[in-house]
């Protein structure tokens, strides 16, 4: 019931959109030290690298895929070892868009080619030794525009503590996680009828 409200609420916005962002965050179920002691899940879990904080992770990784207005319109909750390459098809199958923005972890001449044929053009960074850069107005463009993506794991970790679900089983993991991002895109629709400005939810509320 809840997926039934919040994708076609959030679906609309999609062709609404200038262009899309796509990007990975660490969603950990314990400390790296305890992995071993937690039954929590573990069938599904693993390790993963944090390049943040640098460090290792035990849990799973959250691929989120969002709007230029901040509505978070697919996603895909995988184990903390897989590459952000490999989900990348799936979590863009919810909602595709043509033009989407990218960090460095989604380099691939492959994926780029295979999105090609249905219609997306994947516009990831480069990373600084590649021998097909982007023009440098482009780069910079990528660059500062998918920082928005940043500002929303900001309010889903710090204000709908995203990182800390505690459900017991995957059935649950996936309600939790779908009713924390129904509420959020409410919070994105009010703060767009507000000022225009879906991704400073947080910053309308608590100023």
């Amino acid at each position: 019931m809840i997926q039934l409200l919040r994708f076609p609420f959030t679906r609309k916005f999609v062709h609404q959109a200038n262009y899309t962002i796509i990007d990975s965050l660490p969603l950990p179920l314990c400390h790296a030290a305890r992995s071993n002691r937690v039954k929590r899940l573990k069938e599904h879990a693993g390790f993963g690298y944090c390049a943040a904080k640098k460090e290792r992770y035990y849990g799973f990784k959250g691929s989120l895929h969002l709007t230029d207005t901040g509505f978070v319109v697919g996603y895909v909750v995988s184990s903390a070892s897989i590459h952000d390459v490999k989900v990348t098809k799936t979590l863009l199958e919810q909602s595709p868009h043509p033009f989407v923005l990218a960090d460095k972890g989604y380099t691939s001449e492959s994926l780029s080619q295979t999105l090609q044929t249905q219609g997306i053009t994947l516009w990831a960074l480069k990373r600084k030794n590649s021998k097909n850069p982007h023009p440098k107005p482009l780069h910079h463009w990528i660059r500062s525009h998918r920082k928005q993506i940043e500002t929303l794991f900001s309010g889903l970790c710090d204000t709908f503590r995203l990182q800390h679900l505690k459900p017991t089983s995957l059935t649950g993991y996936q309600v939790a996680f779908d009713a924390l991002l129904l509420a959020h895109s409410l919070l994105v629709h009010w703060a767009l009828q507000e000022n225009g400005s879906g991704t400073r939810w947080k910053d309308q509320i608590f100023n």
